[in-house]
């Protein structure tokens, strides 16, 4: 008769991945995507913003308590001092905020995130909805120069970055936010662009 080899296979150990460009990753589906720009975040700054606001207010409420318990002249004249610092105290407070631009392109929105004393206040608009970014010169009071950063959108709507600072942001910062926001808009409307292309041709094949 026929000789029956019996042959026992070993299985196979998984094999590791190849190595893929830096641009490039496998999602959980197994769809290949490119990496890019496709979160960019910006943030005031801490240390010129909302920590200033608040050490600021807290001082001169505190100042203003102890002008009001410890009197160093006139009732009055003290309450009126010690008021006043109050008063200007929790205005401090009440206007420091803390924010933050978050840039999304696998949700297409820009989340602008903005933290103050009643709570997280969050507001998204549509990445193609933004027409321009754009950093604008003006003079202050002083009469010095200083440089703005705004977000224009196709509503005629303009955002101010960096707006909740009591303390001005640096013009070289305010130029690489530029460029950074310049360049992911880019690429996400480059990519936009070729994904309705793409559709719009699949849809025309059907």
């Amino acid at each position: 008769g026929e000789e029956q080899v019996e042959i026992e296979l070993e299985p196979l150990e998984q094999s590791a991945s190849l190595p893929l460009p830096d641009d490039i990753e496998i999602d959980e589906a197994g769809n290949i995507e490119s990496k890019g720009l496709r979160r960019l975040e910006i943030h005031n700054v801490a240390i010129q913003s909302w920590i200033v606001t608040i050490s600021v207010g807290v001082f001169l409420v505190v100042l203003g308590m102890y002008f009001l318990f410890v009197q160093f002249g006139s009732w009055t004249v003290d309450s009126i001092v010690s008021v006043s610092l109050i008063g200007n105290g929790l205005v401090m407070f009440f206007i420091s905020r803390k924010e933050s631009y978050i840039f999304d392109q696998r949700s297409g929105k820009l989340q602008l995130r903005r933290t103050t004393w009643r709570g997280v206040n969050v507001t998204d608009y549509w990445l193609l909805h933004i027409k321009d970014v754009s950093i604008e010169e003006y003079k202050d009071p002083q009469g010095g120069t200083d440089f703005e950063l705004y977000l224009y959108l196709r509503s005629g709507q303009r955002l101010k970055l960096f707006s909740g600072h009591i303390i001005g942001v640096g013009c070289a910062k305010k130029l690489k936010a530029r460029d950074d926001i310049n360049a992911f808009l880019a690429e996400f409307n480059r990519k936009h662009t070729t994904k309705s292309r793409a559709s719009h041709s699949d849809f025309r094949n059907f």
